[in-house]
C-alpha cells in the first residue's frame, strides 16, 4: 500500500506537469470573432444598384441610397459595408465635400485597411482625399493601439497583484476562466495535501517509535517516508503553481479586442 502511495504521488506530479504544459495560450488569449453575415442576392442587388447609380452620374441618388442602407446594416456583409463607404467617399469628393470624403474613406479603411487607390480609375482629387484619409486613419490606429497597450498593461498589473494572494484570480481577471480554474484547483489541492502531510508526519513518526516488531517498524517507517515524499512533492507543486499563476497573470495577453466594424 505504501509503495502504491508513492507511485500515485509521482503519477500525480507527472499528470499536473502535463496538464500545465498542455494549456494552450491561444485557448486563454483568443476571443472568437463574430461571424460576418454573408451577402444574400437581395443585398448584392441593393449594393450593385448604388454602384450603378454612381457610375451613371446620379451622385446624389447614389449617396442617398447608400446612407439609407447603412442606417439599417442588418444582413450586409463586411465587404458590402466597405463598398458602400467607398462609394460614399467618391460621392463626397464629387460634391466637393473633401472633409466628408476623408470621413468616408476612413470608415472604409477600418473595414479594409488594404484599400489602395487605383491610378487608372481614381481621379487625382480622389487620390488626394484618400491620402489625407490614410494619414488620419493611421494616426487614429496608432492612438488606439497606444490606448489598448496602456489598458492591457493596467490589466496585467491588476491580475498579477490578485495572483499574489489568490492564485488563479489573475487569470479570471484577464478573462482566462479555464486556465484560472485549473490553476486554482492545482494550487489549493497541492496546498491542502501539504498541510495534511504536515499533520500526518508527526503521527506517523510516533507510530514508528511505538512499533513493537521488526515487520511493524519497517511498515511504519515506509509510511513515514512516503508522507515525507508527499510533503515535499506537494510543497513543490504549490510553489510552482503559485509562481506560474503570478508570471502568467503578469505576461499573458488579455482576450483580444473585437475587430473594428466601421462607425
Amino acid at each position: 500500500m505504501i509503495t502504491s502511495l508513492r507511485y500515485a504521488a509521482h503519477f500525480a506530479v507527472l499528470t499536473i506537469i502535463i496538464i500545465l504544459a498542455s494549456i494552450p495560450t491561444e485557448l486563454c488569449a483568443q476571443q472568437i470573432k463574430p461571424e460576418q453575415p454573408v451577402s444574400t442576392d437581395d443585398t448584392l442587388n441593393v449594393v450593385n444598384s448604388v454602384i450603378e447609380l454612381y457610375e451613371s452620374g446620379n451622385i446624389s441618388q447614389a449617396e442617398y441610397q447608400a446612407l439609407k442602407i447603412l442606417d439599417y446594416p442588418e444582413g450586409l456583409s463586411h465587404f458590402d459595408r466597405f463598398t458602400l463607404y467607398r462609394i460614399l467617399a467618391f460621392c463626397a469628393v464629387a460634391n466637393d465635400d473633401e472633409e466628408g470624403g476623408v470621413r468616408q474613406f476612413v470608415a472604409a479603411l477600418r473595414l479594409n485597411p488594404s484599400l489602395t487607390p487605383d491610378l487608372i480609375t481614381w481621379s487625382p482629387k480622389i487620390r488626394r482625399v484618400y491620402d489625407r484619409a490614410r494619414v488620419q486613419y493611421e494616426r487614429q490606429e496608432q492612438v488606439e493601439r497606444s490606448d489598448l497597450w496602456a489598458k492591457n498593461a493596467g490589466i496585467c498589473r491588476q491580475a498579477s497583484f490578485k495572483s499574489l494572494y489568490m492564485p488563479g484570480a489573475g487569470q479570471f481577471r484577464k478573462g482566462h476562466k479555464t486556465k484560472g480554474s485549473i490553476v486554482s484547483i492545482l494550487f489549493w489541492g497541492a496546498a491542502a495535501t501539504f498541510i495534511y502531510s504536515q499533520i500526518a508526519i508527526p503521527r506517523a513518526r510516533d507510530r514508528y517509535d511505538q512499533a513493537r516488531t521488526r515487520g511493524e517498524a519497517v511498515d511504519r517507517y515506509k509510511e513515514y517516508e512516503n508522507l515525507i515524499d508527499v510533503s515535499v512533492i506537494s510543497l513543490g507543486i504549490t510553489i510552482a503553481v503559485y509562481n506560474y499563476a503570478f508570471f502568467d497573470a503578469l505576461w499573458s495577453n488579455p482576450p483580444a479586442r473585437p475587430s473594428s466594424e466601421g462607425p
